[in-house]
C-alpha cells in the first residue's frame, strides 16, 4: 500500500512539473543577459487611480499592480515603486531617462513619439458620468458651453480640448474630487475610464450618479511605457504579457471591480438606519402640523369638491390631447431611430476595417432595441408603459430576422404578464437583447433543438424576477473585451438589480432580481 502512495506521489510531482514547465517562457539570450543584469527595477506610476493602480501604507496594488506581479514571477525581477511620487513626476522621470518604466501608461500619438509602449493590455472606453435626475447629456456634443470635471495631468483634457473646446473644463486634483464636482451640481459631468467609474460606483457610493454615454474617442489602450533605451525590456513585457489566458485577465478585473458585500451590507445598513429616523422625525412633524390645519381644511371641503368636478372634466381633455400628442412623439422617435440605424448600417457595409463594420452592426441592433420600445409604445393605450412580455417576443423576432440559420432557435415566455414604465424597461430591453443576440450566435451549433425560454415573476416584496435559459453551450471567444457583459452589468446596476450566471454541458441560465423594478399586473400568470 505504502509503495503505491509513493508511486503516485511521485507521478504526481512529475505532472506538475511538467504543466509549469508548458507555461515557462523561453526568452533569447539577449533577453536572459538583460535579465541576469537588470535584477531589480524601479519604476513610475499614478498613486490615485482605482481600481488600477493604488499606493497605500508603502504597498502597490490595483488591476496594473496584479499584472506586476505576473511578470516578476515570470521573469525573477524584483519591481519596486519609487516612493512618494505623483503622475506627473512619473512622466517627467520617463521623458527625462531618471524613471526608465511606467506600468500603466495610456497610449498617445504624442508619447508614442517619446517612449517606447508593450502591447496594450487593457483597454476600455471613455464614458460620460452626470446626475441621475438631472438633465440628458448622452454625448460630448450634448455638453457644449457646460462644465465638466477632469483630473489633472490626465491625456483627457488634450482630447476635449482638441474636438470640443466649446466645453469648459474644470482640472481637480483627483477622481473623487471630480466625482463630488458633479454630485454637488458644481460641474454637469464627468469624463473618465468605464471601469474607474464602476469602481467607484461600487466602493465608494455615488448612487446619485449614472452612466449617460460613451464618447467618439474609442477604447483607450493601456500598456507598459518604457524607456527608449531598454527595447530589449519591452520585448519581454510583451512574451508575458502574450501568454497571459483571458480567463486570467477577466479574474483580475473582477476581483478589483466587484463590490465587496460586506463593506456594502454596512454603508446600506447606515443609509436605512438614517432614512429611518427621519422618516419618523418627518411623520411626528407632519401629525403635529395635520391637527392644526384640519378645522380650515373641513371648512373648503364642500367649495373644493364642486371645484375639483370642474377641473376633472377639463383635466380628461388635456390628458386625451396629451395621450395623443406623446404618441405621435414616439412614433417620430422610432422612425428617427430608424433612420440613424440604416445609416450606420450602411457604413458598416462600406467600412474596410472588419473589426469596426461588427461595432457598428452591434450598435445598429441595440438602436432597434431602443427604438422597438417606441413603437410599442406608440401602439399600447397606456402611453408610459409597455407589456413586457409581448416586447419579449417582438425584440426575438427581430433578433432571429438578422441570422440566417438553418436552425431557428423557439422562444417560450411564462410568467406574469405586467406592464413596464417608459424609463425601466430601456436598459431592460438591452439587457435582453445582449443575451438572445448571444443565444444566437454562440450557443446552438451543437443543438438540434434550439429553445430559449423567459419566466417573469412580479413580487411585492421583491420587484421583478427574471429568469433567462437556453439549452445551448455557448462557444468562448478568446479575443473578446466582454464589452457585452460588461454593458450587462451596467444596466443591471441602473435598475439597481443583481443576478447569477450558471453555465452547465446542458445550457446556461441568467437569474435576475431587480429590486427596486415595479411593473402593473394586467392578469395573473399562465404560459404561453
Amino acid at each position: 500500500m505504502t509503495k503505491h502512495l509513493l508511486y503516485y506521489f511521485l507521478v504526481l510531482i512529475y505532472w506538475q512539473g511538467l504543466c509549469a514547465q508548458a507555461q515557462t517562457i523561453e526568452f533569447t539570450p539577449k533577453e536572459q543577459h538583460w535579465l541576469e543584469k537588470h535584477p531589480v527595477i524601479q519604476f513610475g506610476y499614478e498613486p490615485r487611480w482605482e481600481p488600477y493602480e493604488v499606493f497605500k501604507d508603502g504597498e502597490y496594488a490595483g488591476i496594473v499592480g496584479e499584472y506586476v506581479k505576473i511578470i516578476e514571477e515570470k521573469t525573477g525581477i524584483d519591481m519596486r515603486p519609487l516612493p512618494d511620487l505623483s503622475w506627473n513626476e512619473s512622466m517627467n522621470g520617463l521623458l527625462n531617462g531618471t524613471i526608465k518604466v511606467v506600468p500603466s501608461c495610456a497610449m498617445t500619438p504624442n508619447r508614442e513619439k517619446d517612449f517606447l509602449f508593450s502591447k496594450p493590455y487593457i483597454s476600455d472606453p471613455l464614458v460620460i458620468v452626470t446626475k441621475k435626475n438631472g438633465s440628458y447629456y448622452g454625448n460630448l456634443e450634448d455638453l457644449k458651453g457646460e462644465t465638466i470635471s477632469l483630473s489633472k495631468n490626465y491625456y483627457t483634457i488634450e482630447l476635449i480640448k482638441r474636438k470640443f473646446p466649446d466645453v469648459e473644463i474644470k482640472r481637480k486634483k483627483n477622481i473623487a474630487a471630480c466625482l463630488d464636482d458633479v454630485l454637488s451640481g458644481k460641474t454637469t459631468a464627468f469624463i473618465g475610464n468605464l471601469n474607474v467609474v464602476k469602481y467607484y460606483f461600487n466602493h465608494h457610493g455615488y448612487s446619485e450618479l449614472q452612466i449617460a454615454g460613451v464618447t467618439p474617442f474609442g477604447d483607450t489602450k493601456i500598456g507598459f511605457a518604457v524607456n527608449p533605451e531598454w527595447s530589449t525590456f519591452r520585448d519581454i513585457i510583451d512574451k508575458v504579457l502574450i501568454n497571459i489566458p483571458a480567463h486570467q485577465k477577466h479574474e483580475i478585473r473582477k476581483k478589483w471591480i466587484t463590490q465587496d458585500s460586506g463593506t456594502s451590507f454596512s454603508r446600506q445598513f447606515m443609509i436605512w438606519l438614517v432614512v429611518i429616523i427621519s422618516a419618523i422625525v418627518v411623520c411626528l412633524c407632519i401629525l403635529y402640523y395635520w391637527n392644526n390645519v384640519m378645522r380650515k381644511i373641513i371648512k373648503r371641503k364642500k367649495s373644493t369638491e364642486q371645484q375639483l368636478k370642474e377641473s376633472l372634466v377639463a383635466s380628461k381633455q388635456k390628458d386625451e390631447e396629451k395621450k395623443i400628442l406623446l404618441q405621435e412623439i414616439h412614433h417620430r422617435v422610432k422612425n428617427n431611430l430608424q433612420i440613424v440605424s440604416s445609416m450606420m448600417r450602411i457604413q458598416s457595409d462600406v467600412v474596410k476595417d472588419e473589426i469596426a463594420s461588427k461595432t457598428l452592426k452591434e450598435a445598429v441592433e441595440r438602436i432597434k432595441t431602443i427604438a422597438l420600445v417606441h413603437d410599442r409604445i406608440y401602439k399600447s393605450p397606456d402611453v408610459n408603459k409597455v407589456q413586457l412580455r409581448e416586447y419579449i417576443h417582438s425584440l426575438y423576432q427581430d433578433i432571429c430576422a438578422q441570422f440566417q440559420h438553418d436552425k431557428q432557435p423557439q422562444i417560450k415566455i411564462t410568467g406574469d404578464r405586467i406592464l413596464i414604465n417608459m424609463e425601466r424597461i430601456v436598459p431592460l430591453a438591452l439587457i435582453l437583447n445582449e443575451l438572445i443576440t448571444n443565444s444566437v450566435k454562440y450557443a446552438f451549433d451543437d443543438q438540434d433543438q434550439p429553445l430559449i425560454t423567459i419566466d417573469v415573476k412580479q413580487s411585492l416584496k421583491i420587484g421583478i424576477e427574471l429568469t433567462y435559459a437556453d439549452n445551448g453551450r455557448w462557444k468562448e471567444n478568446e479575443s473578446s473585451d466582454y464589452f457585452g457583459s460588461s454593458l450587462i452589468e451596467i444596466f443591471t446596476d441602473q435598475l439597481e438589480g443583481d443576478f447569477q450566471l450558471n453555465k452547465t454541458s446542458t445550457g446556461t441560465t441568467y437569474d435576475f432580481i431587480f429590486k427596486t423594478l415595479q411593473g402593473v399586473p394586467l392578469e395573473s400568470s399562465d404560459n404561453d
